[in-house]
């Protein structure tokens, strides 16, 4: 029997890599005749540093950087040759937030911008941003003032834009991350195949779960578009019609609008660098999962 180890993490309790493990492990010693094989699997979320670590060879480098409530801590940046990999739930993981701390309002995505620049300076010629299990709703404004980029209202400058204020930005400045985008090439890598707004958007699909309460719902959505009005005037790009741009609490949107990287499910980057199909063809049994099967699975997880 060919058995194809392949589940995605359990958050809160183990992570893809483990999972892989133990599962594969138990099954080699009941099943000592069998042919296990072993794929380490992640969305975008946590785990997805180890899971490129494991198949394409990537290496850990460690950098400061801001936690969501805006905390340092070390993080952690995989590189390969002239690619860094940058899993953004280093800095803006929903696990990174007490249960009582947890409010997108006061939540930012500051420390992906600070482990861009991190990579930048340390030569990354490419740049993989991954998105999944975060605590942030900020559309990416956070990381995008950390790189330099300038917003204002109607009044002048905002000091620290985020979601509470992300309504009133009417302007921006992005000259600061010119020549980054000029010279680097960003992607981004999403858990999910949704959109910012809309029953399957990230405000109503994920909103919840990062603190937000049922009657800002509208409000927040009505922010995101306020915003993407602005994006769309000045850039020219519609982010609210844009796949994945959810990623995140938006960090897709940013990544997308302000440095020109294409948004890609995170599996289907893998299945083309690794024969997924090839690996599922040949097993008689496929043993997947994930912490819980629910809506969000099938938009895009690693079990659908």
């Amino acid at each position: 029997m060919n058995i194809l180890v392949a589940p995605g993490s359990y958050k809160g309790t183990l992570k893809s890599i483990d999972a892989v493990k133990i599962i594969a492990d138990t099954l080699q010693t009941m099943l000592p005749c069998a042919s296990i094989e072993r794929l380490v699997l992640a969305d975008g979320g946590e785990g997805t540093l180890e899971t490129f670590c494991a198949n394409f060879g990537y290496r850990i480098e460690l950098f400061p950087a801001r936690n969501p409530i805006g905390v340092v801590r070390t993080a952690r940046i995989g590189f390969l040759n002239a690619t860094a990999l940058i899993e953004s739930a280093e800095v803006v993981g929903l696990s990174l937030v007490k249960p009582s701390d947890q409010n997108p309002f006061l939540t930012s995505s500051y420390g992906v911008g600070e482990l861009i620049d991190h990579a930048v300076r340390r030569g990354a010629q490419r740049v993989l941003v991954t998105m999944g299990d975060s605590s942030t709703m900020d559309m990416g404004v956070g990381m995008l003032h950390a790189l330099g980029v300038r917003f204002f209202s109607a009044s002048g400058e905002i000091a620290m834009p985020s979601l509470m204020n992300l309504d009133q930005i009417v302007d921006f400045d992005d000259e600061a991350i010119q020549s980054t985008r000029d010279r680097v090439r960003f992607i981004g890598l999403s858990d999910t195949d949704d959109y910012l707004c809309g029953d399957i958007g990230q405000v109503r699909m994920f909103g919840k779960q990062k603190g937000l309460s049922d009657d800002r719902i509208s409000m927040v959505e009505n922010s995101y578009m306020k915003f993407a009005e602005v994006i769309t005037r000045r850039l020219g790009v519609d982010v609210l019609r844009a796949i994945r741009a959810s990623g995140s609490g938006g960090l897709g949107a940013a990544l997308h609008a302000f440095l020109n990287a294409p948004l890609i499910n995170s599996l289907d980057y893998i299945s083309c660098h690794r024969p997924l199909d090839t690996m599922i063809a040949r097993a008689d049994v496929v043993i997947t999962g994930e912490g819980c099967l629910d809506n969000q699975t099938r938009l895009g997880k690693v079990p659908h």
